[in-house]
């Protein structure tokens, strides 16, 4: 008799580990580690150090506009800047959990995250902009058009075409699995 055993596995993240390099001449390669704290290397990634980051909140992101303009976010509002030499706390009014941060030049950047918060940095502050929904925001970015882009974590996707947040149908999920098919007689 053939019996048939089939294990399935699904990814549902990527990975707990962001790499980034802020600048190309620079040997210091920046990561946040799997409890969201902040790590640099000046080796290549050999060995990792503290980045000096006193925050006690879990990171979620970071985006380096170049080697001295570096910023990360996380949970409770937590806002880094990166000078080029520290990282400092930046106060801004809200208590969202901040999940994505992305920076197009130095005065336009946004973060985004829990409760549809979506912040915009002008080059001097942080503003609150009107966000096209409520649902937790788990990336923002700019597409290739120019337009920024905004992804809820349901999957829903919201674009900014001329001003106005357009909704637009998102693709099915990938989902990663394997299988494993194991004969038994």
């Amino acid at each position: 008799m053939l019996r048939f055993v089939t294990l399935w596995i699904a990814v549902f993240m990527v990975s707990a580990v962001s790499l980034a390099q802020n600048s190309e001449n620079s040997s210091k390669i920046w990561r946040l580690n799997e409890e969201g704290k902040l790590q640099c290397s000046h080796n290549e990634g050999q060995t990792w150090g503290g980045a000096d980051a006193n925050v006690e909140s879990r990171l979620n992101a970071f985006h380096f506009v170049n080697s001295n303009d570096g910023w990360a976010v996380g949970h409770n509002a937590t806002v880094l800047h990166w000078d080029g030499e520290k990282w400092g706390e930046v106060l801004i009014f809200s208590t969202a959990n901040l999940l994505s941060v992305y920076f197009q030049d130095a005065k336009n950047g946004w973060a985004a995250g829990s409760n549809g918060t979506l912040l915009f940095w002008d080059g001097t502050s942080w503003t609150e902009e009107v966000s096209p929904t409520t649902e937790t925001l788990t990336n923002v970015k700019r597409t290739i058009t120019g337009n920024l882009q905004i992804t809820a974590q349901s999957g829903a996707i919201f674009e900014k075409e001329n001003g106005q947040w357009k909704a637009h149908t998102a693709p099915i999920a990938p989902v990663l699995s394997a299988s494993l098919s194991k004969l038994e007689e």
